[in-house]
């Protein structure tokens, strides 16, 4: 699941929405697409990124994980 599948979402706004999303390491990324999506969670698997995405998103009603175990957190929701 990816940028596609966000594509999708796009085309079926009005009945799809986004709940959680992931990186890998691409911070910039997750912190746009958290803010298109208005997603609730967000975990970067980078640990040594957090606090950039963390920071980012300060303002936003977003919880920010990182890691694995933020990932599993992520899935587990």
């Amino acid at each position: 699941i990816g940028e596609n599948a966000l594509k999708v979402i796009d085309n079926h706004a009005d009945r799809l929405k986004i709940f959680g999303l992931s990186a890998h390491k691409n911070a910039e990324r997750l912190i746009q697409q958290a803010k298109d999506y208005q997603a609730k969670f967000v975990c970067i698997a980078d640990d040594s990124q957090y606090q950039e995405v963390k920071q980012a998103l300060k303002d936003e009603d977003i919880r920010v994980m990182a890691g694995r175990n933020g990932l599993l957190r992520l899935a587990s929701n």
